[in-house]
């Protein structure tokens, strides 16, 4: 009766492993701060057990004593953390369950399973990945998805829970969809009040002097960014819109460059990874933000853009109109001319505009939950069912 009191699980969260971050790894770092904060109400219920690759630490120093126990891989390398490390570490931790925030599970697995699934980008867009990374993450993928020591998968979107369905013919009722929300650290600061002054001082930083249009994504080929600067030409050209430039704000990724010559080439502006406190002076400071993605699991950056009052214009594929609603105009990712009008129709429609960004803090509100405590309640009744099993 004891164990079944107090649950003793594992949260595993080695892809976090460096001290910038993207998209998942941000999504790790905030669940499992939320994780922590859950265990530290709950000492006498739940017992959690945090694996960490060494170049993680950082990012929890501050919440490490809310876990009962921090086990830190010795390897830098992901394919050795994952495959040799993580086994061991998790056997010796005696969990009754483990829950894999990413794509990183061993294919040795003796111990009960959960796990998160951003995306089934390796699926739709092989093309947009490295060959190593596509092949190395599909293996794991499908084997986890068909092992028998697999009690939930959380799909981060509908549209994701629909194609792992249908990809794998896994039951629905063992995937739960808990979608994201914004960054509690992100969603306090885009709470402030509006500081021109701050604006202003943010865009000289970043050699921003125009009226601009606002991109946000790792620089990769299925961030699409390619087309979008075409489309950006094409506005420039076609519709005559010559006052605005385009910012893009993301670190590289695999692949080509969007734009592999200067930093700043014919009114784009490609300014690296920023802090949240200057994206948010980023989105507030944009005429429209664009997401011109093939393929998004989920798509955070439609949420920041409305929790800043930015106009939204999406490609109308995977999971964003699912995440963005009525609060954004769409486009086919793969047209260039239909993505460069629908920007223009966002830019030239002042009606437009006001009607997505009243829709775009609606949406944001319908999305504001707590994905930790979702989380938690998951992995408890998957840790007891087996228990009972």
């Amino acid at each position: 009766m004891s164990e079944l009191r107090r649950l003793r699980i594992g949260i595993e969260a080695t892809f976090v492993r460096g001290p910038r971050v993207t998209g998942i790894e941000r999504y790790v770092i905030d669940l499992v701060r939320g994780l922590a904060r859950v265990a530290s109400e709950r000492p006498s219920s739940l017992s959690l057990v945090l694996f960490l690759h060494q170049g993680g630490v950082r990012h929890f120093s501050d919440i490490l004593p809310c876990f009962d126990t921090v086990m830190v891989s010795p390897f830098a390398t992901r394919v050795f953390t994952e495959q040799v490390w993580l086994p061991w570490a998790i056997r010796r931790s005696r969990v009754v369950l483990v829950h894999y925030t990413t794509l990183g599970i061993p294919l040795l697995k003796t111990t009960p399973f959960t796990t998160t699934i951003h995306d089934l980008a390796a699926w739709h867009f092989p093309w947009t990945m490295s060959p190593g990374v596509r092949y190395y993450y599909r293996h794991l993928i499908s084997a986890a998805l068909r092992s028998r020591k697999l009690r939930k998968a959380i799909a981060v979107s509908r549209a994701t829970k629909d194609d792992l369905v249908r990809l794998f013919g896994i039951d629905e009722n063992r995937v739960t969809v808990i979608h994201r929300s914004l960054a509690p650290h992100f969603a306090s600061i885009a709470a402030r009040p509006d500081d021109q002054t701050g604006i202003s001082r943010v865009l000289r930083r970043y050699g921003i002097s125009r009226s601009y249009i606002l991109a946000v994504g790792t620089l990769e080929p299925r961030k699409n960014l390619r087309r979008l600067i075409n489309a950006f030409r094409l506005l420039r050209g076609k519709y005559g819109v010559d006052g605005y430039d385009l910012v893009i704000v993301g670190r590289r990724g695999w692949g080509r460059a969007p734009e592999s010559a200067p930093d700043v080439v014919g009114g784009v502006h490609m300014v690296g990874t920023v802090p949240d406190e200057d994206l948010v002076s980023l989105y507030r400071g944009a005429a429209a933000f664009v997401l011109p993605s093939l393929y998004e699991g989920f798509g955070l950056p439609l949420l920041e853009a409305m929790a800043c009052g930015t106009p939204v214009v999406a490609s109308n594929t995977s999971s964003i109109p699912e995440v963005a609603g009525q609060a954004a105009a769409y486009f086919d990712p793969t047209d260039e001319a239909e993505m460069a009008r629908a920007i223009y129709t966002v830019l030239s429609n002042p009606g437009l505009r006001e009607r997505l960004v009243a829709g775009g803090y609606e949406r944001v509100r319908e999305f504001d939950h707590n994905e930790a405590e979702e989380t938690i309640a998951e992995l408890e009744k998957a840790a007891r069912e087996g228990l009972r099993g």
